[in-house]
Protein backbone atom coordinates (compact mmCIF):
# COMPACT_ATOMS: atom_id res chain seq x y z
CA UNK A 1 0.00 0.00 0.00
CA UNK A 2 1.14 3.68 -0.91
CA UNK A 3 -0.11 6.62 0.27
CA UNK A 4 -0.67 9.19 -2.43
CA UNK A 5 -0.11 12.76 -0.94
CA UNK A 6 -0.91 16.44 -1.69
CA UNK A 7 0.89 19.32 -0.33
CA UNK A 8 0.08 23.14 -1.76
CA UNK A 9 -2.81 21.90 -4.05
CA UNK A 10 -6.18 20.34 -4.06
CA UNK A 11 -5.92 18.40 -7.78
CA UNK A 12 -6.87 15.13 -5.63
CA UNK A 13 -8.81 14.30 -8.84
CA UNK A 14 -6.30 13.73 -11.72
CA UNK A 15 -3.85 12.54 -9.63
CA UNK A 16 -6.01 9.42 -8.30
CA UNK A 17 -6.10 8.63 -12.01
CA UNK A 18 -2.29 8.94 -12.28
CA UNK A 19 -1.72 6.49 -9.31
CA UNK A 20 -4.51 3.48 -10.78
CA UNK A 21 -2.21 3.68 -13.90
CA UNK A 22 0.42 2.24 -11.78
CA UNK A 23 -1.12 0.64 -9.05
CA UNK A 24 -4.77 -1.46 -8.59
CA UNK A 25 -7.53 -0.16 -6.57
CA UNK A 26 -6.55 -1.12 -3.43
CA UNK A 27 -2.96 -0.74 -4.20
CA UNK A 28 -2.94 2.96 -3.06
CA UNK A 29 -4.64 5.59 -1.17
CA UNK A 30 -5.39 9.33 -1.41
CA UNK A 31 -4.69 11.31 1.73
CA UNK A 32 -4.24 14.58 2.82
CA UNK A 33 -0.86 15.53 5.06
CA UNK A 34 -3.31 16.36 8.25
CA UNK A 35 -4.05 12.18 7.38
CA UNK A 36 -0.64 11.39 8.69
CA UNK A 37 -1.35 13.19 12.04
CA UNK A 38 1.02 16.21 11.47
CA UNK A 39 -1.74 18.84 11.96
CA UNK A 40 -1.18 21.58 9.20
CA UNK A 41 -1.64 20.73 5.03
CA UNK A 42 1.77 21.36 4.12
CA UNK A 43 0.37 25.58 3.40
CA UNK A 44 1.35 28.43 5.81
CA UNK A 45 4.38 28.11 8.17
CA UNK A 46 4.86 24.60 6.87
CA UNK A 47 5.61 25.25 3.11
CA UNK A 48 5.82 21.65 1.22
CA UNK A 49 9.68 21.08 1.49
CA UNK A 50 8.82 21.17 5.12
CA UNK A 51 6.14 19.12 4.79
CA UNK A 52 8.00 16.67 2.65
CA UNK A 53 11.06 16.36 5.12
CA UNK A 54 8.27 15.05 7.65
CA UNK A 55 6.85 12.78 5.28
CA UNK A 56 10.15 11.09 5.11
CA UNK A 57 10.62 10.73 8.88
CA UNK A 58 7.45 8.87 9.01
CA UNK A 59 7.96 6.95 6.45
CA UNK A 60 10.84 5.58 8.22
CA UNK A 61 9.39 5.25 11.79
CA UNK A 62 5.35 3.73 10.29
CA UNK A 63 7.03 1.37 7.35
CA UNK A 64 4.67 3.88 4.88
CA UNK A 65 5.61 4.87 1.51
CA UNK A 66 4.07 8.00 0.32
CA UNK A 67 4.32 9.68 -3.06
CA UNK A 68 4.41 13.56 -2.52
CA UNK A 69 2.81 15.30 -5.06
CA UNK A 70 3.14 19.20 -3.94
CA UNK A 71 3.52 22.75 -5.44
CA UNK A 72 5.86 24.96 -3.84
CA UNK A 73 4.92 28.33 -4.69
CA UNK A 74 7.84 30.00 -2.32
CA UNK A 75 9.81 28.15 -4.00
CA UNK A 76 8.68 28.39 -7.66
CA UNK A 77 8.69 24.74 -8.13
CA UNK A 78 5.97 22.10 -8.79
CA UNK A 79 7.26 18.00 -8.60
CA UNK A 80 6.59 14.80 -7.17
CA UNK A 81 8.74 12.42 -4.88
CA UNK A 82 8.56 9.43 -2.78
CA UNK A 83 9.28 9.09 0.35
CA UNK A 84 10.24 5.48 2.08
CA UNK A 85 12.56 4.46 5.12
CA UNK A 86 13.29 8.01 6.39
CA UNK A 87 14.63 9.00 2.53
CA UNK A 88 13.37 10.91 -0.38
CA UNK A 89 13.63 9.97 -4.02
CA UNK A 90 12.56 9.49 -7.32
CA UNK A 91 11.83 13.46 -7.21
CA UNK A 92 10.82 15.22 -10.81
CA UNK A 93 9.84 18.64 -10.58
CA UNK A 94 9.01 21.43 -13.49
CA UNK A 95 9.33 24.98 -12.19
CA UNK A 96 6.77 28.23 -12.89
CA UNK A 97 6.60 29.10 -15.87
CA UNK A 98 9.28 26.78 -17.48
CA UNK A 99 9.15 24.03 -20.26
CA UNK A 100 7.72 24.00 -24.00
CA UNK A 101 4.32 24.14 -22.62
CA UNK A 102 2.82 26.82 -24.90
CA UNK A 103 -0.80 24.55 -26.08
CA UNK A 104 -2.31 24.81 -23.04
CA UNK A 105 -5.21 27.20 -22.81
CA UNK A 106 -4.42 29.37 -19.69
CA UNK A 107 -1.53 29.13 -17.19
CA UNK A 108 -4.05 26.93 -14.88
CA UNK A 109 -4.44 24.54 -17.15
CA UNK A 110 -0.32 24.57 -17.63
CA UNK A 111 0.28 24.42 -13.75
CA UNK A 112 -1.88 21.20 -13.42
CA UNK A 113 -0.19 19.43 -16.23
CA UNK A 114 2.83 20.09 -14.39
CA UNK A 115 1.67 18.64 -11.13
CA UNK A 116 0.11 15.51 -12.98
CA UNK A 117 3.23 14.80 -15.16
CA UNK A 118 5.60 15.55 -12.12
CA UNK A 119 3.70 12.40 -10.29
CA UNK A 120 3.26 10.65 -13.32
CA UNK A 121 7.23 10.90 -13.81
CA UNK A 122 8.03 9.92 -10.51
CA UNK A 123 5.66 7.33 -10.15
CA UNK A 124 7.33 5.61 -13.40
CA UNK A 125 10.99 5.86 -11.97
CA UNK A 126 9.62 4.17 -8.40
CA UNK A 127 7.84 1.32 -10.37
CA UNK A 128 10.10 0.95 -13.51
CA UNK A 129 7.04 1.01 -15.66
CA UNK A 130 6.22 2.68 -18.48
CA UNK A 131 2.44 3.40 -20.00
CA UNK A 132 1.44 3.61 -23.46
CA UNK A 133 -0.43 6.80 -23.09
CA UNK A 134 2.14 8.37 -21.01
CA UNK A 135 0.31 10.54 -18.18
CA UNK A 136 -2.77 10.76 -20.39
CA UNK A 137 -5.73 9.25 -18.68
CA UNK A 138 -8.95 10.65 -20.85
CA UNK A 139 -10.84 8.58 -23.30
CA UNK A 140 -10.24 10.89 -26.28
CA UNK A 141 -6.40 11.04 -26.73
CA UNK A 142 -6.46 11.95 -30.13
CA UNK A 143 -8.52 15.20 -29.14
CA UNK A 144 -4.95 16.42 -27.43
CA UNK A 145 -2.94 15.60 -30.51
CA UNK A 146 -5.52 17.48 -32.55
CA UNK A 147 -5.31 20.40 -30.23
CA UNK A 148 -1.68 20.45 -30.63
CA UNK A 149 -1.62 19.68 -34.94
CA UNK A 150 -4.59 22.92 -34.77
CA UNK A 151 -1.82 24.87 -32.70
CA UNK A 152 0.74 24.87 -35.75
CA UNK A 153 2.46 21.70 -34.52
CA UNK A 154 2.75 19.53 -38.18
CA UNK A 155 2.83 15.51 -36.81
CA UNK A 156 6.56 15.17 -36.44
CA UNK A 157 6.20 18.15 -33.58
CA UNK A 158 2.95 16.71 -32.68
CA UNK A 159 4.77 13.19 -31.87
CA UNK A 160 7.14 14.80 -30.47
CA UNK A 161 5.60 16.82 -28.14
CA UNK A 162 3.08 14.04 -26.61
CA UNK A 163 6.56 12.07 -26.05
CA UNK A 164 8.54 14.37 -24.38
CA UNK A 165 5.65 15.98 -22.23
CA UNK A 166 2.91 13.72 -22.01
CA UNK A 167 5.38 10.58 -21.94
CA UNK A 168 3.06 8.72 -24.65
CA UNK A 169 5.51 5.90 -26.78
CA UNK A 170 6.52 6.62 -29.69
CA UNK A 171 4.21 4.06 -31.23
CA UNK A 172 0.77 5.65 -29.57
CA UNK A 173 2.22 9.17 -30.42
CA UNK A 174 2.25 8.13 -33.77
CA UNK A 175 -0.97 6.49 -33.76
CA UNK A 176 -2.94 9.78 -32.09
CA UNK A 177 -1.24 12.22 -34.76
CA UNK A 178 -2.31 9.84 -37.74
CA UNK A 179 -5.66 9.58 -36.39
CA UNK A 180 -5.83 13.10 -35.69
CA UNK A 181 -5.12 14.43 -39.50
CA UNK A 182 -8.23 11.94 -40.46
CA UNK A 183 -10.01 13.77 -38.38
CA UNK A 184 -9.61 17.03 -39.67
CA UNK A 185 -10.06 15.93 -43.59
CA UNK A 186 -12.94 14.15 -41.70
CA UNK A 187 -14.55 16.99 -39.93
CA UNK A 188 -13.87 19.42 -43.05
CA UNK A 189 -16.65 17.54 -45.10
CA UNK A 190 -19.20 19.37 -42.43
CA UNK A 191 -20.88 22.38 -41.60
CA UNK A 192 -21.12 24.05 -38.10
CA UNK A 193 -24.79 23.36 -38.54
CA UNK A 194 -24.36 19.33 -39.71
CA UNK A 195 -25.41 17.50 -36.62
CA UNK A 196 -25.44 13.36 -35.88
CA UNK A 197 -28.36 10.95 -34.80
CA UNK A 198 -27.67 8.30 -32.40
CA UNK A 199 -30.33 5.87 -31.84
CA UNK A 200 -29.89 3.45 -28.89
CA UNK A 201 -31.78 0.20 -29.31
CA UNK A 202 -31.11 -1.70 -25.59
CA UNK A 203 -31.70 -5.20 -26.54
CA UNK A 204 -29.59 -8.20 -27.11
CA UNK A 205 -30.20 -12.08 -27.41
CA UNK A 206 -27.77 -13.28 -24.76
CA UNK A 207 -25.24 -11.16 -22.26
CA UNK A 208 -21.04 -11.15 -23.27
CA UNK A 209 -19.26 -12.33 -20.14
CA UNK A 210 -17.40 -9.23 -20.32
CA UNK A 211 -20.57 -7.28 -21.01
CA UNK A 212 -22.67 -5.68 -17.62
CA UNK A 213 -25.33 -5.00 -20.14
CA UNK A 214 -28.33 -5.61 -17.25
CA UNK A 215 -30.46 -8.51 -19.06
CA UNK A 216 -30.31 -10.72 -22.15
CA UNK A 217 -32.88 -9.84 -25.43
CA UNK A 218 -35.23 -13.44 -24.18
CA UNK A 219 -35.79 -11.80 -20.91
CA UNK A 220 -36.87 -8.54 -22.08
CA UNK A 221 -39.13 -9.61 -25.14
CA UNK A 222 -41.75 -8.02 -24.28
CA UNK A 223 -40.42 -4.48 -23.76
CA UNK A 224 -39.34 -4.12 -28.00
CA UNK A 225 -43.38 -2.76 -28.42
CA UNK A 226 -43.91 -0.44 -25.84
CA UNK A 227 -39.79 0.49 -26.08
CA UNK A 228 -40.86 1.30 -29.81
CA UNK A 229 -43.71 3.34 -29.31
CA UNK A 230 -41.90 5.49 -26.95
CA UNK A 231 -38.76 6.05 -29.44
CA UNK A 232 -41.55 7.14 -31.97
CA UNK A 233 -42.68 9.76 -29.48
CA UNK A 234 -39.28 10.52 -28.27
CA UNK A 235 -38.38 11.16 -32.36
CA UNK A 236 -40.91 13.42 -33.06
CA UNK A 237 -40.42 16.04 -30.05
CA UNK A 238 -36.22 15.77 -30.76
CA UNK A 239 -36.93 16.38 -34.74
CA UNK A 240 -39.17 19.42 -34.27
CA UNK A 241 -36.65 21.01 -32.04
CA UNK A 242 -33.99 19.99 -34.39
CA UNK A 243 -35.72 21.74 -37.55
CA UNK A 244 -36.44 24.63 -35.39
CA UNK A 245 -32.16 25.25 -34.79
CA UNK A 246 -31.99 24.83 -38.29
CA UNK A 247 -29.81 22.12 -37.81
CA UNK A 248 -29.06 19.10 -40.48
CA UNK A 249 -29.04 15.82 -39.49
CA UNK A 250 -25.81 14.12 -41.52
CA UNK A 251 -24.87 11.18 -40.09
CA UNK A 252 -27.54 8.71 -38.32
CA UNK A 253 -25.92 5.88 -36.19
CA UNK A 254 -28.16 2.96 -34.99
CA UNK A 255 -26.64 1.33 -31.78
CA UNK A 256 -27.34 -0.56 -28.69
CA UNK A 257 -27.50 -3.73 -28.15
CA UNK A 258 -27.80 -5.16 -30.86
CA UNK A 259 -30.59 -2.97 -33.04
CA UNK A 260 -30.88 -6.27 -35.52
CA UNK A 261 -32.49 -8.29 -32.28
CA UNK A 262 -35.85 -7.08 -32.80
CA UNK A 263 -36.28 -8.32 -36.19
CA UNK A 264 -37.51 -7.39 -39.64
CA UNK A 265 -40.87 -6.22 -38.06
CA UNK A 266 -39.45 -4.03 -35.45
CA UNK A 267 -36.65 -2.53 -37.29
CA UNK A 268 -39.23 -1.35 -39.74
CA UNK A 269 -40.92 0.55 -36.78
CA UNK A 270 -37.53 1.73 -35.79
CA UNK A 271 -36.68 3.12 -39.39
CA UNK A 272 -39.99 4.79 -39.24
CA UNK A 273 -39.93 6.35 -35.91
CA UNK A 274 -36.18 7.61 -37.17
CA UNK A 275 -37.90 9.60 -40.62
CA UNK A 276 -39.01 11.70 -37.89
CA UNK A 277 -35.98 13.49 -39.13
CA UNK A 278 -35.49 15.36 -41.66
CA UNK A 279 -33.32 12.73 -43.28
CA UNK A 280 -32.21 14.16 -47.50
CA UNK A 281 -29.22 15.52 -46.02
CA UNK A 282 -28.07 11.89 -44.41
CA UNK A 283 -24.42 11.09 -46.55
CA UNK A 284 -23.82 7.89 -44.17
CA UNK A 285 -26.64 6.01 -42.26
CA UNK A 286 -25.16 3.00 -39.80
CA UNK A 287 -27.01 0.15 -38.75
CA UNK A 288 -25.48 -1.91 -36.11
CA UNK A 289 -26.34 -5.78 -36.75
CA UNK A 290 -23.15 -7.28 -34.40
CA UNK A 291 -24.74 -10.49 -33.66
CA UNK A 292 -24.28 -12.61 -37.41
CA UNK A 293 -27.57 -14.89 -35.85
CA UNK A 294 -29.87 -11.96 -35.85
CA UNK A 295 -29.26 -11.23 -39.15
CA UNK A 296 -31.26 -11.86 -42.08
CA UNK A 297 -31.93 -11.24 -45.69
CA UNK A 298 -35.07 -9.77 -44.95
CA UNK A 299 -33.57 -7.57 -41.85
CA UNK A 300 -30.78 -6.31 -44.41
CA UNK A 301 -33.43 -5.46 -47.98
CA UNK A 302 -35.37 -3.45 -44.97
CA UNK A 303 -32.13 -1.33 -43.74
CA UNK A 304 -31.56 -0.53 -46.99
CA UNK A 305 -35.19 0.56 -47.97
CA UNK A 306 -34.80 3.07 -45.38
CA UNK A 307 -31.23 4.28 -46.39
CA UNK A 308 -28.94 2.21 -44.26
CA UNK A 309 -25.44 2.43 -46.49
CA UNK A 310 -23.49 0.84 -43.35
CA UNK A 311 -23.56 -2.33 -41.24
CA UNK A 312 -21.70 -4.11 -38.26
CA UNK A 313 -21.15 -7.59 -38.54
CA UNK A 314 -18.83 -8.15 -35.37
CA UNK A 315 -17.45 -12.01 -34.61
CA UNK A 316 -15.40 -10.45 -31.87
CA UNK A 317 -13.51 -13.79 -32.74
CA UNK A 318 -13.35 -16.12 -35.05
CA UNK A 319 -12.77 -19.23 -32.44
CA UNK A 320 -16.18 -21.00 -31.94
CA UNK A 321 -14.75 -22.36 -28.37
CA UNK A 322 -14.19 -18.84 -27.36
CA UNK A 323 -17.43 -17.60 -28.66
CA UNK A 324 -19.14 -20.46 -26.39
CA UNK A 325 -16.58 -18.89 -23.37
CA UNK A 326 -17.81 -15.76 -23.62
CA UNK A 327 -21.82 -16.22 -24.41
CA UNK A 328 -21.89 -15.51 -28.16
CA UNK A 329 -24.99 -17.68 -29.03
CA UNK A 330 -23.65 -17.88 -32.63
CA UNK A 331 -20.24 -19.66 -34.47
CA UNK A 332 -17.26 -18.27 -36.68
CA UNK A 333 -19.67 -19.77 -39.78
CA UNK A 334 -22.02 -17.44 -38.88
CA UNK A 335 -20.27 -14.55 -39.37
CA UNK A 336 -19.34 -15.76 -42.81
CA UNK A 337 -22.79 -16.37 -43.36
CA UNK A 338 -24.28 -12.60 -42.51
CA UNK A 339 -21.10 -10.94 -44.03
CA UNK A 340 -22.14 -13.27 -47.04
CA UNK A 341 -26.06 -11.48 -46.84
CA UNK A 342 -24.65 -7.80 -46.34
CA UNK A 343 -22.21 -8.71 -49.81
CA UNK A 344 -25.80 -10.27 -51.82
CA UNK A 345 -27.44 -7.06 -50.92
CA UNK A 346 -24.46 -4.95 -52.65
CA UNK A 347 -23.57 -1.48 -52.04
CA UNK A 348 -23.28 -1.30 -48.08
CA UNK A 349 -19.83 -0.40 -46.46
CA UNK A 350 -19.18 -3.34 -43.69
CA UNK A 351 -17.64 -2.47 -40.26
CA UNK A 352 -16.18 -5.88 -38.27
CA UNK A 353 -15.04 -5.90 -34.91
CA UNK A 354 -12.93 -8.45 -33.19
CA UNK A 355 -11.19 -8.14 -29.32
CA UNK A 356 -8.36 -8.47 -28.42
CA UNK A 357 -7.63 -10.93 -25.08
CA UNK A 358 -10.63 -12.81 -24.88
CA UNK A 359 -10.06 -15.41 -22.23
CA UNK A 360 -8.22 -18.17 -23.08
CA UNK A 361 -6.81 -17.08 -26.37
CA UNK A 362 -2.84 -16.71 -27.28
CA UNK A 363 -1.49 -15.06 -30.43
CA UNK A 364 -2.34 -17.62 -32.92
CA UNK A 365 -6.18 -17.52 -31.75
CA UNK A 366 -6.14 -13.64 -32.54
CA UNK A 367 -3.70 -13.92 -35.77
CA UNK A 368 -6.29 -16.67 -36.76
CA UNK A 369 -9.37 -14.34 -36.37
CA UNK A 370 -7.08 -11.64 -37.79
CA UNK A 371 -6.68 -13.86 -40.85
CA UNK A 372 -10.36 -14.96 -40.84
CA UNK A 373 -11.49 -11.48 -40.63
CA UNK A 374 -8.90 -10.34 -43.59
CA UNK A 375 -10.28 -12.94 -46.10
CA UNK A 376 -14.07 -11.16 -45.69
CA UNK A 377 -12.67 -7.57 -46.68
CA UNK A 378 -14.39 -5.40 -44.57
CA UNK A 379 -13.88 -1.58 -45.38
CA UNK A 380 -14.20 -1.00 -41.92
CA UNK A 381 -12.24 -2.67 -39.29
CA UNK A 382 -12.26 -2.11 -34.99
CA UNK A 383 -10.09 -3.62 -32.53
CA UNK A 384 -11.12 -3.43 -29.48
CA UNK A 385 -8.63 -4.13 -26.52
CA UNK A 386 -10.90 -6.12 -23.84
CA UNK A 387 -12.25 -4.04 -20.99
CA UNK A 388 -14.50 -6.16 -18.25
CA UNK A 389 -17.09 -4.14 -17.45
CA UNK A 390 -17.94 -3.83 -13.49
CA UNK A 391 -20.94 -5.79 -13.15
CA UNK A 392 -20.54 -8.07 -15.95
CA UNK A 393 -20.18 -11.73 -15.29
CA UNK A 394 -16.09 -11.30 -15.44
CA UNK A 395 -16.16 -8.39 -13.86
CA UNK A 396 -17.87 -10.07 -10.86
CA UNK A 397 -16.07 -13.18 -11.13
CA UNK A 398 -12.81 -10.89 -10.50
CA UNK A 399 -14.55 -9.34 -7.04
CA UNK A 400 -15.95 -12.85 -6.03
CA UNK A 401 -12.32 -14.27 -6.50
CA UNK A 402 -9.96 -11.44 -5.16
CA UNK A 403 -13.02 -9.28 -3.13
CA UNK A 404 -12.15 -6.26 -5.66
CA UNK A 405 -13.16 -4.43 -8.38
CA UNK A 406 -10.76 -4.60 -11.95
CA UNK A 407 -8.47 -2.17 -11.54
CA UNK A 408 -9.97 0.63 -14.01
CA UNK A 409 -8.27 2.90 -16.53
CA UNK A 410 -9.08 5.62 -14.37
CA UNK A 411 -12.15 8.41 -13.74
CA UNK A 412 -13.57 7.48 -10.37
CA UNK A 413 -11.59 8.81 -7.69
CA UNK A 414 -12.93 8.81 -4.26
CA UNK A 415 -14.04 11.52 -2.08
CA UNK A 416 -10.07 12.39 -0.11
CA UNK A 417 -10.69 11.30 3.40
CA UNK A 418 -9.73 14.24 5.49
CA UNK A 419 -9.87 11.44 9.13
CA UNK A 420 -6.82 9.58 10.42
CA UNK A 421 -5.46 6.80 7.84
CA UNK A 422 -5.04 3.50 9.87
CA UNK A 423 -2.05 1.93 10.48
CA UNK A 424 -1.06 -0.09 8.02
CA UNK A 425 1.56 -3.14 7.26
CA UNK A 426 5.50 -2.35 6.65
CA UNK A 427 5.96 -2.09 2.86
CA UNK A 428 9.33 -4.89 2.10
CA UNK A 429 12.35 -3.35 1.16
CA UNK A 430 11.62 -4.42 -2.28
CA UNK A 431 9.07 -2.50 -5.26
CA UNK A 432 5.60 -2.29 -5.11
CA UNK A 433 3.65 -5.70 -5.54
CA UNK A 434 2.62 -6.36 -9.61
CA UNK A 435 0.01 -3.74 -10.77
CA UNK A 436 -3.14 -5.01 -12.25
CA UNK A 437 -3.73 -6.41 -15.57
CA UNK A 438 -4.55 -3.06 -17.20
CA UNK A 439 -0.94 -1.56 -16.56
CA UNK A 440 1.02 -2.84 -19.23
CA UNK A 441 4.96 -2.95 -19.36
CA UNK A 442 7.53 -0.48 -20.08
CA UNK A 443 7.66 -1.08 -23.85
CA UNK A 444 3.76 -2.70 -24.56
CA UNK A 445 5.24 -6.42 -24.43
CA UNK A 446 1.96 -7.50 -22.70
CA UNK A 447 0.34 -10.23 -24.88
CA UNK A 448 -2.80 -7.92 -25.77
CA UNK A 449 -0.22 -5.57 -26.71
CA UNK A 450 1.45 -7.59 -28.78
CA UNK A 451 -2.40 -8.61 -30.18
CA UNK A 452 -2.88 -5.35 -30.76
CA UNK A 453 0.75 -4.61 -32.87
CA UNK A 454 -0.29 -7.77 -35.17
CA UNK A 455 -3.99 -6.01 -35.93
CA UNK A 456 -1.86 -2.83 -36.80
CA UNK A 457 0.20 -4.60 -39.30
CA UNK A 458 -3.00 -6.92 -40.83
CA UNK A 459 -5.05 -3.67 -41.34
CA UNK A 460 -2.27 -1.75 -43.30
CA UNK A 461 -2.06 -4.87 -45.21
CA UNK A 462 -5.55 -5.03 -45.80
CA UNK A 463 -5.27 -1.48 -47.39
CA UNK A 464 -6.21 0.42 -44.02
CA UNK A 465 -5.41 3.38 -42.26
CA UNK A 466 -6.09 4.27 -38.33
CA UNK A 467 -9.11 7.03 -38.26
CA UNK A 468 -10.27 6.95 -34.78
CA UNK A 469 -9.76 5.65 -31.31
CA UNK A 470 -11.05 5.93 -27.48
CA UNK A 471 -9.52 4.33 -24.45
CA UNK A 472 -11.94 2.59 -21.93
CA UNK A 473 -12.03 1.51 -18.08
CA UNK A 474 -10.57 -1.61 -17.00
CA UNK A 475 -8.75 -2.22 -20.95
CA UNK A 476 -6.34 -4.07 -21.02
CA UNK A 477 -2.87 -3.31 -20.60
CA UNK A 478 -3.39 0.16 -20.53
CA UNK A 479 -4.14 0.20 -24.73
CA UNK A 480 -7.01 1.60 -26.89
CA UNK A 481 -9.65 0.71 -29.57
CA UNK A 482 -8.89 1.89 -32.49
CA UNK A 483 -10.96 1.51 -35.92
CA UNK A 484 -9.45 1.31 -39.22
CA UNK A 485 -10.87 1.82 -43.18
CA UNK A 486 -9.61 1.84 -46.61
CA UNK A 487 -9.35 5.55 -47.60
CA UNK A 488 -12.37 7.31 -48.24
CA UNK A 489 -15.10 4.85 -46.49
CA UNK A 490 -14.17 6.00 -42.93
CA UNK A 491 -17.41 6.12 -40.43
CA UNK A 492 -17.77 10.02 -39.98
CA UNK A 493 -20.00 9.61 -37.20
CA UNK A 494 -17.25 8.20 -34.87
CA UNK A 495 -14.99 10.67 -36.41
CA UNK A 496 -17.13 13.74 -35.33
CA UNK A 497 -18.31 11.53 -32.20
CA UNK A 498 -14.99 10.84 -31.07
CA UNK A 499 -13.49 14.01 -31.61
CA UNK A 500 -16.60 16.56 -29.76
CA UNK A 501 -17.07 19.04 -32.75
CA UNK A 502 -20.27 18.64 -33.77
CA UNK A 503 -23.50 18.27 -32.09
CA UNK A 504 -24.51 14.25 -31.54
CA UNK A 505 -28.54 14.01 -30.86
CA UNK A 506 -29.14 11.06 -29.04
CA UNK A 507 -32.77 9.06 -28.49
CA UNK A 508 -33.49 5.96 -26.71
CA UNK A 509 -32.97 5.12 -23.60
CA UNK A 510 -29.29 5.62 -22.05
CA UNK A 511 -28.65 7.70 -25.34
CA UNK A 512 -26.96 11.09 -24.60
CA UNK A 513 -27.69 14.63 -26.44
CA UNK A 514 -24.08 16.45 -26.75
CA UNK A 515 -24.94 19.89 -28.37
CA UNK A 516 -21.56 21.86 -29.14
CA UNK A 517 -21.56 25.54 -29.00
CA UNK A 518 -19.79 27.83 -32.10
CA UNK A 519 -17.43 28.64 -29.22
CA UNK A 520 -16.66 24.72 -28.65
CA UNK A 521 -18.95 24.88 -25.36
CA UNK A 522 -19.95 21.50 -24.38
CA UNK A 523 -23.66 20.97 -22.88
CA UNK A 524 -25.17 17.28 -22.38
CA UNK A 525 -28.38 15.79 -21.62
CA UNK A 526 -28.47 12.77 -20.84
CA UNK A 527 -31.86 10.09 -20.90
CA UNK A 528 -32.17 7.07 -18.37
CA UNK A 529 -31.04 4.19 -18.85
CA UNK A 530 -34.32 1.78 -17.23
CA UNK A 531 -36.41 0.69 -20.02
CA UNK A 532 -39.68 1.13 -17.33
CA UNK A 533 -39.21 4.39 -17.18
CA UNK A 534 -38.23 5.37 -20.65
CA UNK A 535 -41.14 3.74 -21.63
CA UNK A 536 -43.17 5.67 -19.27
CA UNK A 537 -41.79 8.95 -20.63
CA UNK A 538 -38.81 9.82 -18.44
CA UNK A 539 -37.34 10.87 -22.11
CA UNK A 540 -39.22 14.08 -21.38
CA UNK A 541 -36.80 14.85 -18.17
CA UNK A 542 -33.04 15.25 -19.71
CA UNK A 543 -32.26 18.23 -17.54
CA UNK A 544 -33.40 21.80 -17.19
CA UNK A 545 -32.62 24.32 -20.21
CA UNK A 546 -33.22 23.65 -23.98
CA UNK A 547 -31.74 20.12 -24.81
CA UNK A 548 -29.21 21.74 -27.61
CA UNK A 549 -27.75 24.10 -25.12
CA UNK A 550 -26.21 27.33 -26.57
CA UNK A 551 -25.33 25.12 -29.97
Amino acid sequence: MIRVVSLGHSLHYELYNIAMLFFPRDGFALAGFGDAGMGAAGTGPMGPRAAMARLAEASAKDGVTYAISYDDAEGRMRGAAIARGGELGHESRAPYGGGARPFFADEAGKAAKDVYRCLYLTLSSYTGKAQPWGMLTGVRPAKTASSLMAGGLGREGTVGFLSGYYGVGKARAELAADVAAVGAEVRGRFGPDDVCLYVNVPFCRTRCAYCSFSSPWSLRRGMAGPYLDALREEAGYMSSLARGRGLKVRCVYIGGGTPSSIGRDGLLRLFEAVEAFDLGGVSEYTLEAGRPDSIDAGCVRAAIGHGVNRVCVNPQTMNDLTLSRIGRAHTAEDVVRAVATVRDAGGLCLNMDVIAGLPGEGMDDFAYTMGRVESLRPENLTVHSLSVKRGSPMGEGVRSQHGKDPAPMGREPPTLSMTPIPPMTPMPPSAPSEPAACVGPAGGGGLVSRMVGLSMERARMMGMEPYYLYRQKSIADNLENTGYSIKGRECAYNVLMMGESHTVIGIGAGAMTKAVSGSGVISRRSNTKDLGEYVGGAWRLKGKGPPFGDA
